[in-house]
């Protein structure tokens, strides 16, 4: 009866109509997966979001050439985004409620080509190529245990590699996590960890860009140590790419980077004399609010002053009580540096 009344709608008041599409798309594209008349009713009206704003499926195939090209998943967005900079055609971003479905649905229905971007080497953006005897040397250096490197061609060529992690990979490294926080009698565990012993199958692939001109020089200097350029490469790949990086993993990969910009130096960086004090750590560690946080970062601007302060005055500068302060003056004299850095 649902289903007739919005049909007699789109028939007898369509702009009613379209202001009901405008208004409930997501759950409209959902039921219509299982009405074929409600999907007719809807199909060539509804919009998706696409890098050039949104899109009827009409509109979005004559900008395309004809052709879908969509990414589903979170873990796409960063790396689609940074090279649909350089794309000359449109790509849906389908990452939300019953997208992805409507979106192979219409193709199989209207027999139309369609292609899931990341998960189709060759036929997407990442274009794989057969590399060089030289370059495929280059390759075998990068490669992991649980990396796959291939070579392909991608703009903007000024980015030499992208890090792509499949969703399976994800899911598996979720699953575990929540076998692990799962009562070991509940048969949840068991479905989530078996579940997740299929991750060392699974790989993530770094797609080395063999058009950008730091990759081709590293090709041609094989004789020159090349260690450190290799590990910058391969820490700007994960940053750059789809990874969904957690805070110590984007810290890791800071930290690789940084060590090789040091040995390309030829010496370790130098080693600060002073530790700086954030208004992050007063908040997370110390328990201070916002406010109070950050005046005390502004005026004690690292650990060493803070732990030398003078408890009276700035308890009365950041209006503190002065216990408070005698209590973060201690705890900045037992940080160590290792901990500050943290």
């Amino acid at each position: 009866q649902l289903t007739e009344a919005l049909q007699r709608i789109a028939d007898e008041e369509p702009q009613r109509w379209q202001r009901i599409i405008d208004a409930h798309a997501a759950l409209l594209k959902r039921w219509a997966l299982d009405s074929a008349v409600l999907f007719d009713a809807i199909a060539d009206r509804v919009t998706f979001r696409t890098s050039r704003g949104n899109l009827t499926l009409p509109a979005y195939l004559k900008a395309s050439g004809g052709t879908i090209y969509y990414f589903a998943h979170e873990d796409q967005a960063r790396a689609m985004a940074l090279l649909l900079e350089s794309a000359r055609r449109p790509v849906i971003d389908a990452q939300w409620f019953a997208e992805a479905p409507f979106l192979k649905c219409y193709a199989e229905v209207r027999g139309v080509p369609i292609v899931e971007e990341a998960n189709q080497p060759g036929a997407g953006l990442l274009q794989r190529v057969r590399p060089s005897a030289a370059e495929q040397r280059l390759l075998d250096e990068l490669r992991e245990q649980d990396l796959e490197v291939v070579a392909a061609r991608f703009a903007p060529v000024e980015v030499p590699a992208l890090v792509i992690t499949p969703r399976r990979m994800r899911l598996a490294k979720d699953a575990a996590q929540d076998a692990d926080d799962t009562a070991p009698s509940d048969p949840m565990a068991t479905l989530l960890g078996d579940y997740a012993k299929r991750a060392p199958a699974l790989k993530r692939v770094l797609h080395v860009n063999l058009d950008n001109p730091f990759v081709q020089q590293l090709v041609l200097r094989e004789s020159a140590p090349r260690l450190p350029a290799l590990a910058i490469l391969k820490a700007m790949a994960r940053l750059l790419g789809g990874d969904r990086l957690e805070p110590h993993e984007l810290i890791a990969s800071a930290q690789t980077a940084t060590t090789a910009l040091g040995d390309l130096l030829g010496a370790p960086p130098p080693r600060p004399e002073t530790r700086p004090l954030h208004a992050s750590w007063l908040e997370a560690e110390a328990g201070l609010a916002p406010l109070k946080a950050r005046l005390v970062a502004e005026r004690c601007r690292t650990f060493e002053a803070l732990a030398a302060a003078n408890a009276k005055d700035l308890a009365a500068a950041v209006d503190l009580p002065p216990v408070v302060v005698e209590a973060l003056i201690r705890l900045a004299s037992s940080v160590d540096a290792e901990g500050a850095s943290g």
